[in-house]
């Protein structure tokens, strides 16, 4: 376990906010009593919230700032706990194995774990049939980048280099957002790639592919944005059929998705028919989208997920904190517990389109 302590003044400006939530010295907490919803059954409740990555990444970032206002809203306290590894199964096994009593919760990358579950690559929990879905944060949206200043300044480079020796992609591990991302776009694309696996997050993938470890990493825009900003990085696809975002490093970059798109116009090149690559690309973008979500071990009481589904969605939607995170350049796409379990059960049969995809090359890389 890795329990994260961090200073007033160091958490501020981390997270670039200014309120006056009270921590521990033990561990991020905020003791937070006092609700504002009629909810009384976590009332003065102590909560752990696990994050099932490193410090400093996007799962954390956004953990950080939803505790807080969560603990507000349900008048109890809330832990923030970090436990990464396997790419992010260790930390969730945690909070699918937890008494489901409301005290233990946290964010989960629901696209990953569901590929992980369905091609068997990790014991990973099934996110659609191991946990509570409180709600989702956020769809993930995700980009393949290159090193600025690298050979790879644009998708046809990409060809070209492909032509003469396979790719490699930096990844947490086989089964992860990253990896499947980067897998499936090769395949419809028909680009041979080798992968560097065991990075434990974000950050420590960007850094390989800073010091040319690695030729390319896929990434969740938002993971990439400060790196794009600050020039290290530079985004060369869009695994999407349409723009993810009206950011100015977006322009002119190719889509993956779509009639238009880079995957339909490889196939028109060879002569071969363009429906099949755009119902693949539809459906990894289907995956991916089903994005961040909230969530708690299995068989909830009534009450106490009505209690929490509700002191979420209150959160997610209050002004303040959606202020908060546009202020750390966090977007949000939030869904009610029933709208993220149906988006997430379309991602699960859409992923039928590639699972092969991915087991073939999990095979590969073990050989």
């Amino acid at each position: 376990m890795l329990t994260i302590t961090m200073s007033r003044r160091d958490f501020l400006k981390y997270v670039g906010l200014a309120s006056g939530w009270t921590m521990t010295p033990a561990a991020t907490a905020w003791n937070c009593w006092g609700s504002d919803l009629p909810c009384q059954v976590m009332r003065n409740q102590k909560l752990r919230w696990i994050v099932p990555y490193s410090p400093g990444g996007g799962f954390d970032v956004y953990s950080r700032l939803i505790a807080p206002q969560l603990a507000t809203k349900i008048g109890a306290a809330i832990s923030v706990e970090n436990f990464p590894g396997a790419g992010g199964s260790l930390g969730s096994r945690r909070i699918q194995r937890a008494q489901p009593d409301g005290r233990t919760l946290g964010l989960i990358n629901a696209p990953g774990l569901l590929t992980a579950a369905l091609t068997g690559a990790t014991q990973a929990p099934n996110p659609l049939e191991d946990f509570s879905i409180l709600g989702r944060v956020v769809r993930s949206r995700t980009v393949w980048v290159a090193k600025t200043g690298s050979n790879l300044k644009h998708m046809d480079d990409v060809f070209r280099v492909a032509a003469q020796r396979p790719l490699l992609c930096a990844i947490s591990e086989v089964g992860s957002t990253n990896f499947v991302g980067a897998a499936v776009t090769s395949s419809i694309l028909k680009l041979p790639v080798d992968y560097l696996a065991g990075f434990p997050g974000t950050r420590q993938s960007t850094l390989a592919l800073i010091r040319n470890e690695v030729d390319f990493v896929a990434l969740t825009f938002e993971s990439a944005l400060d790196r794009i900003e600050n020039g290290d990085l530079k985004v060369i696809l869009q695994i999407s059929d349409k723009p993810i975002s009206n950011h100015p490093s977006l322009h002119g970059v190719p889509f993956l998705g779509g009639p238009a798109g880079l995957a339909a116009r490889q196939a028109q090149r060879k002569g071969q028919p363009p429906e099949n690559v755009i119902n693949q690309a539809r459906a990894l973008e289907s995956l991916i989208g089903a994005g961040r979500l909230v969530v708690a071990p299995p068989r909830l009481p009534e009450d106490t997920f009505k209690c929490l589904e509700e002191g979420l969605h209150a959160t997610l939607t209050d002004a303040r904190f959606q202020r908060q995170a546009a202020k750390v350049q966090r977007t949000l796409d939030v869904a009610r517990a029933y709208e993220a379990r149906t988006v997430l059960a379309e991602a699960a049969s859409s992923a039928n389109a590639f699972t092969a995809i991915v087991r073939q090359t999990i095979a590969r890389m073990r050989e």
